[in-house]
C-alpha cells in the first residue's frame, strides 16, 4: 500500500553500505575497548595490574571484525524493516499526509527508538566481546575448568536455571554463551584458585 512518496522516504531513511560500513567500524572500535576491559577484568581477578591489557590482534583482531560486520548488516536489515513498517503504519493512518508529515513523525520515531534500541545493542556488545575476551585469558592462560554465572539472581529462566545449576563446565559455557539473551547481564567467572605468575600472564598478543 506505499506511495511514490514513502517508496522515496524510505530510501531517505533507510541505512545503506556506506552507513553500514561506518556503524561496522564503530562497532570494532567499541569491541576493542570492551576486549580490554574483559582482559584487564580477568587480569585483576587472578592478582595482577601490571599490565594494560594488548589491543586485538591478529586472529582476535579478525574475529572483531568478522563479528563487527555481521552484527552491522543485522542491525541495519532490522532498521530498514521497522522503517518500512513505520512509513506502512503512517500511510495507513493518513493517506495524504505530505513529505513534512513523514519527516516529523519519522524523526520523533528514529528518536524514541533509538532511546532505547542503542542502549541494548551496546549492552549485547559490550556482553558478546567480553565473553569472548575472558574466553581467550583462560585459554592463553590455561586456566578455567570450573565456572559460576554471576550475578546470582535472575528474573530470565533460564538464566535462573543455569545459576541453579551451581558450578559449570567449561564445555557447558561453551555451549550456552552469555549474554543469553537481549538485556542480559550475566556472565561466567572462574571459581577455581590459579596461580599465574604476574610476569608470564598473557593480556593479549
Amino acid at each position: 500500500m506505499a506511495s511514490k512518496l514513502t517508496r522515496v522516504i524510505a530510501l531517505f531513511y533507510t541505512m545503506q553500505t556506506e552507513d553500514i560500513a561506518k556503524l561496522q567500524t564503530a562497532l570494532v572500535n567499541q569491541m576493542t575497548k570492551a576486549w580490554r576491559r574483559g582482559i584487564e577484568d580477568e587480569e585483576k581477578q587472578f592478582g595482577s595490574q601490571m599490565a594494560k591489557a594488548s589491543p586485538p590482534r591478529g586472529r582476535d583482531l579478525e574475529e572483531m571484525k568478522r563479528l563487527a560486520k555481521r552484527d552491522a548488516e543485522s542491525i541495519a536489515k532490522t532498521f530498514n524493516r521497522n522503517v518500512e513498517n513505520h512509513l506502512e503504519r503512517l500511510y495507513i493512518g493518513n493517506p495524504k499526509g505530505n513529505r513534512h508529515y513523514y519527516i516529523r513523525q519519522m524523526e520523533l520515531w528514529i528518536q524514541q527508538r533509538n532511546a532505547w534500541k542503542n542502549p541494548q545493542i551496546a549492552l549485547m556488545t559490550e556482553g558478546n566481546i567480553r565473553g569472548y575476551a575472558r574466553s581467550r585469558f583462560w585459554e592463553e592462560n590455561n586456566v578455567g575448568k570450573t565456572f559460576r554465572m554471576y550475578p546470582l539472581t535472575a528474573t530470565c529462566k533460564v538464566c535462573t536455571q543455569i545459576i541453579a545449576k551451581g558450578n559449570l563446565t567449561r564445555k557447558f559455557i561453551e555451549n550456552h554463551p552469555a549474554p543469553i539473551h537481549i538485556g542480559c547481564i550475566h556472565e561466567y567467572r572462574v571459581i577455581e584458585n590459579a596461580d599465574i605468575s604476574c610476569r608470564r600472564m598473557w593480556v593479549g598478543d
